[in-house]
């Protein structure tokens, strides 16, 4: 399914329920490689029907991913944005936008009530009167103090055709002339704008205006949790690594998250032991040290030392991660293995239990743990490190600490698919988890 049958499937069912919306601008993409928004102007009454309409729409296509989030408006409910793509797809994504109005800071300039009159049913879609959408989008480029795009332009824009357009939705002329000056001399514009917005809506604008600032500080403001962690536990061999990579360069998660960050076992706010040890080492014993995921077993008190540094690590790491409620920006955190590494790894055999349950209290919660695995013959023919005995105990551990600590965690065996697959399959389990 393209993006364009998405959309269509999405009209059908607006004008099917009676749902009052606008679209401005083209309602369809022209080609598979044309990128760009589909925005969607809705009566504030109906915006929680198209919500429950696109959802439904989306959830219901098994070849589809998809993601939505907020983002402010001068309503009392936020805009929402949703995000498009088809497994396994390089294409450019669907992007929808669903608002009740366009607003610069909180100031709105287009409503549902102001551009109904202004319509056409074409195409089986409500879009705006021919010519409408490049004025509209001039006018958006200006109060935002940017050059107007040759798009608009190659759409029929002109500054005396959007003066008319202004003045047909109530505005003075004296003001629009006053913006469209301040425009051209680059000077000003924002408060031109301003004088121009009050010269319609006046005093009883600033409840939208209100409205917006308590969306802002709703969406945006302090103890929101704006961080996704995902841990990925398996066998070397298994394509954990591989499906990192893949899942990190997907459209969806490029478009949704604003940072990705991809650590090693732990969030390293502590050295490593090797760092106290180091100075005692001669040197030719620091070069014959026993590597990080060494099946070599350690004994009991080894193995209990070792944990509880590192349990301290995890602790902190999750005392830092509180920030994640003040920060504005959406980031993804992917942990290469995680805290229960110490949970199935032959090395630690003899650790006591307890400290499985420890680990289990003081490390951060990822939004999603997954056990990477495969039949033990192909993971020895891709990394030939293990033995199948040691492959299977790993994965029968994991199993039973899952089980026991209530991870629920993701099993992704890799026998049988590509690593695209493998990172497809994930992305929809990461979805079905956050949104």
């Amino acid at each position: 399914m393209n993006r364009n049958e998405v959309l269509n499937d999405i009209y059908h069912l607006l004008n099917k329920n009676n749902i009052r919306y606008v679209c401005i601008g083209s309602p369809y993409y022209e080609n598979t490689q044309t990128e760009g928004d589909i925005d969607l102007i809705v009566h504030p009454e109906d915006i929680i029907a198209v919500y429950s309409i696109v959802d439904n729409v989306l959830s219901q296509n098994n070849n589809i991913l998809f993601v939505s989030c907020l983002a402010p408006a001068t309503a009392k409910l936020g805009a929402k944005k949703y995000l498009v793509t088809k497994c396994g797809s390089e294409d450019p994504i669907l992007q929808l936008d669903l608002a009740v109005s366009y607003h610069w800071r909180g100031l709105e300039y287009l409503t549902y009530s102001s551009v109904v009159k202004m319509t056409q049913y074409k195409n089986g879609v409500v879009q705006l009167n021919d010519g409408l959408s490049p004025l509209i989008g001039g006018f958006k480029d200006m109060i935002y103090s940017q050059k107007v795009k040759e798009k608009r332009f190659e759409g029929g824009y002109s500054t005396s055709k959007l003066s008319e357009l202004l003045i047909e939705f109530g505005i003075s002329n004296f003001f629009v002339k006053k913006f469209l000056s301040a425009y051209q001399s680059k000077s000003y514009v924002s408060f031109s704008y301003i004088l121009l917005w009050l010269s319609k809506y006046r005093i009883s604008g600033f409840l939208g205006f209100f409205n917006y600032i308590f969306s802002i500080i709703k969406i945006y403001g302090p103890f929101l949790e704006r961080e996704t962690t995902i841990a990925f536990y398996g066998p070397d061999g298994a394509g954990k690594s591989s499906i990192i990579n893949e899942l990190i360069t997907s459209p969806l998660i490029v478009e949704f998250f604003d940072d990705v960050i991809v650590r090693h076992t732990r969030p390293h706010y502590l050295p490593p032991i090797s760092w106290y040890l180091a100075p005692f080492l001669r040197s030719k014993d620091r070069l014959t040290v026993m590597p990080a995921r060494s099946v070599v077993e350690l004994g009991k008190l080894k193995s209990t030392i070792f944990v509880s540094y590192y349990s301290l690590d995890y602790f902190l790491g999750r005392v830092a991660s509180m920030q994640r409620y003040l920060r504005r920006t959406r980031r993804l955190v992917v942990f290469d293995r995680y805290a229960f590494e110490f949970g199935y790894q032959q090395t630690f055999r003899q650790l006591p239990k307890p400290m499985i349950r420890l680990i289990n209290i003081l490390y951060k919660k990822p939004s999603l743990s997954t056990f990477v695995y495969a039949n033990p013959d192909i993971i020895m023919e891709r990394k030939d490190e293990l033995t199948e005995t040691e492959i299977r105990y790993q994965v029968d551990e994991f199993k039973l600490i899952d089980l026991k600590h209530k991870i629920r965690s993701y099993f992704l065996d890799t026998s049988n698919i590509t690593i695209k697959e493998g990172a497809d399959l994930l992305l929809v389990e990461l979805l079905r988890r956050v949104r």
